[in-house]
């Protein structure tokens, strides 16, 4: 089976990532740098995660300027252009995003629209198992699986958690940290 033929029900891949914002291209690009062989999976149309606009769905607002100099926030690999304010608009962030993933070939590694809705070990490997969410498209919700041998979980903190059901959290008396 071609392992990126994006219509199978089954893929197999080195490592999923779970999301496209800052930290999922960043982790994505070292791993490939590794020579793993990465999925980015991604809810929305759209890499950079809360630093693309969106009108109806999480993220920043239209007026919403980074709180740190663009000398602390900059990828380590790939400075920030210098025309671009020291306090860079969300515009600004949002184009610097899409320049890293496009310099380093990340955006070719993302599903979009993908809503993951299951994560389970088997074994030794990972299955994860979503559906293609973007209305209209061809593969609507069509539920697909990757099955790899590492999952990083890259939604950030902003967005909002799913809890995984584990046998006996009922009763555990300790504190969760997902």
């Amino acid at each position: 089976m071609d392992s990126n033929h994006c219509a199978a029900t089954m893929i197999e891949k080195d490592v999923v990532v779970i999301g496209a914002g800052i930290s999922g291209l960043v982790t994505a690009k070292c791993l490939k740098d590794d020579g793993f062989d990465v999925v980015m999976l991604e809810r929305s149309g759209d890499i950079g995660g809360l630093w693309t606009y969106r009108e109806d769905d999480y993220g920043v607002m239209k007026f919403t300027h980074i709180n740190v100099s663009k000398y602390n926030y900059a990828f380590s690999d790939f400075p920030f252009p210098d025309d671009v304010p020291d306090f860079p608009h969300n515009k600004d962030m949002c184009k610097y995003i899409h320049d890293y993933a496009e310099h380093f070939k990340l955006s070719k590694l993302v599903q979009y629209h993908f809503m993951v809705t299951s994560i389970e070990q088997i074994g030794e490997k990972w299955r994860v198992t979503g559906k293609q969410s973007k209305p209209g498209s061809q593969g609507e919700g069509q539920e697909v699986t990757y099955v790899s041998q590492f999952v990083a979980i890259s939604t950030g903190h902003h967005a909002k958690p799913t809890w995984p059901k584990i046998k006996g959290q009922e009763s555990f008396p300790g504190r969760w940290y997902f």
